[in-house]
Parts: structure tokens; sequence; C-alpha cells
């Protein structure tokens, strides 16, 4: 734990209003080297099922990323301000995968009494939609997303036409499941708002005596929502339908105090510092998990819960620690 300190942007001069945008691409740098249909036939003749598949095609794509900036700040002698407004939208190279990002800051100071008392503020607020895909670090004998993906027989097709004349996704195992069918019968959206900031006041007492007092703040709500469709012929998830929830909401706080001496001597320079600081850590948790579902659909499964016949909140839990630190330094330089 410690003391972190961060510096925005300021404005400057008469008051301006500016614009950015970039875009980017982005790509798998190399596709695993694998078997392709026809090489796959010849040495699985057994096991061909006449179509051409690309697996890792359904999987990946060319992912592209936008970022807009809208800032408007000025200042003078006696203090600066600034607001400004962000849009982030980043595709990842797993198709359905992204973030996107909403933000809107300010910061600003001003100074009174002939320069002696400087008050200053920052704040920034933004929200960021995660949207997942299931790929995991323990995906077992079964695979996740990825596993699936290169284990895929890529003679098998995506799709096949039922008894009904519907085109359907082509499930034929319970533990093979098809990665297309995996991607688009899956849903992992997560949501945090944040809000980080801090109000500061500096005060000169006498020449090169100074005290400054900084309060600050960095508090955020995250909701994780993740569902696998009944539809979707996994085991344990097949004809169920399962989803998991998690909250997780943090409240960390920073109180500092701390004096400066600075004084120069023919050939000598003093520097002192003196403080005190408090530091709080708050994190609540929640984790809940539905399953039984009556809908296939992913979004109210997500959403609404009540749809479940079974329903249980799994853990809850909440920790807080403090730092109190008390901190001095003097420098003496010849």
């Amino acid at each position: 734990n410690g003391v972190v300190f961060i510096t925005t942007k300021k404005g400057k001069g008469k008051g301006s209003l500016d614009y950015g945008f970039s875009m980017g691409t982005s790509t798998i740098t190399k596709k695993y080297d694998l078997l392709n249909a026809k090489e796959f036939a010849a040495a699985n003749p057994a096991q061909d099922l006449g179509s051409d598949t690309d697996w890792q095609k359904e999987l990946f794509r060319t992912a592209y990323t936008q970022q807009h900036n809208l800032s408007y700040g000025g200042g003078d002698a006696t203090g600066n301000y600034r607001f400004s407004l962000g849009y982030m939208d980043q595709n990842g190279i797993v198709k359905n995968s992204g973030i996107k990002r909403y933000s809107v800051g300010f910061s600003g100071t001003k100074k009174f009494i002939n320069n002696r008392l400087t008050l200053g503020s920052s704040v920034n607020l933004a929200n960021t939609k995660d949207s997942g895909v299931p790929i995991s670090e323990t995906a077992g004998y079964e695979g996740d997303l990825l596993s699936s993906t290169l284990k895929s027989n890529p003679t098998m097709p995506v799709f096949v036409t039922n008894s009904a004349g519907e085109r359907i996704y082509n499930q034929v195992a319970l533990n093979e499941p098809n990665p297309a069918a995996f991607l688009n019968y899956s849903r992992d959206n997560t949501n945090t708002l944040r809000a980080l900031g801090n109000v500061n006041a500096e005060l000169e007492i006498i020449s090169g005596l100074k005290f400054k007092t900084v309060l600050g703040f960095d508090q955020s709500l995250s909701a994780r929502k993740m569902a696998s469709s009944r539809d979707l012929r996994v085991n344990n998830v097949f004809e169920i339908g399962r989803a998991y929830f998690n909250d997780v909401e943090t409240n960390n706080s920073l109180w500092e105090n701390y004096f400066t001496y600075d004084k120069e001597l023919k050939n000598t320079t003093l520097n002192f510092l003196l403080g005190y600081s408090y530091q709080s850590f708050e994190t609540a948790t929640k984790n809940s998990t539905a399953s039984g579902f009556r809908t296939a659909d992913l979004d109210l499964m997500i959403n609404n819960s009540a749809s479940a016949t079974t329903s249980l909140v799994q853990n809850t839990s909440s920790i807080k620690d403090e730092l109190q630190s008390y901190f001095g330094r003097a420098n003496v330089s010849f």
C-alpha cells in the first residue's frame, strides 16, 4: 500500500475547445497451424463429415478501435480549469468481445489571499462496459471456447437443418461443443462505474513554510453477469441453463496533511517535510448462481433470475483495511 499521485492536464490561457480522434485495428498475429479439412479427411477418413470449416475463422476477427476526446479549458496567473469528455469503443479479436468506456472529468485550481492560498480539485467519472467470452485458464477435458476451436473436426459443418427445416448449430456431443454455438450461446457482461478524484488546499503560512491537505477518493461499483443458454450442448448446461452473478464494491479514501519548509542561505539550501497520512480500503463482494431456466434467451437470463427454478447466493464478503503513516524528510544542500 502507498500514496498514489495523479497528475492531470490543466487548462492554460484563454478558454479553448479541443477534440482528438484516433482509430486502430488489431488482429491475431498468427493462426495456429492445424490440419485443414482436406488434410484431416486424408488422415482420418472415417471421421470425414464432408464440410470444410475453418474454426479459427469462426472465432477470430479483425477488430477495430475508435477513441474520441473532447475538452475545454483555460486559465490565467490565478488559476486554471479543464472539462473533458471521452468515449472509447474497442472490439476484441475474438468475436463478441470488446470494451466500451464513457468518461467525464474536471480539474481546476484557484489562488486567493495574494496567492498565498491555493485550492484545487480533480474528479473523473468513467462507465466501462466489458463484453467477455468463455475463455478460461482451467478449461478441463471438455475445453473452453479456445480449446474447442483448436480441437474441432474441420470437416464438421457449423450449421445443420433439423426436421422442421430450421437452420441450427450442429452440436453432436455434450463433451465436444461446437465453438460457434459456444460463442453465441454464452454471455459475459461486466459493467463498472468508477469515480476517482481529490480536493486539496495549500496555504503559505510564512515565507517558505507551507501546509497542504489532500482528501482523495476512489470508488467503484462492478456488476458481472454471465450466462450459458439451455440450448448449448455442454455437460451441466444443456436443457438446464446456468447464470452467475458477481458484484464488487470498492471504496478507497485518502486524507493527507503535511508541512514543507524551503529556505536558501548563502551557500546552503534547506528543505524539510513533515506529515501524516490516513488511507482506508474497503471491498464488498456478492456471488450468486441460478440454474434451471425456463427460457433460452440470454438477455432474460442475466436480467431476470426469476426465470430460473433455482437461485442461490453462494458467498458474500466485506473487508476493510486501514493504513496510517507519519513521515518526515530533511535535506540540506551545500
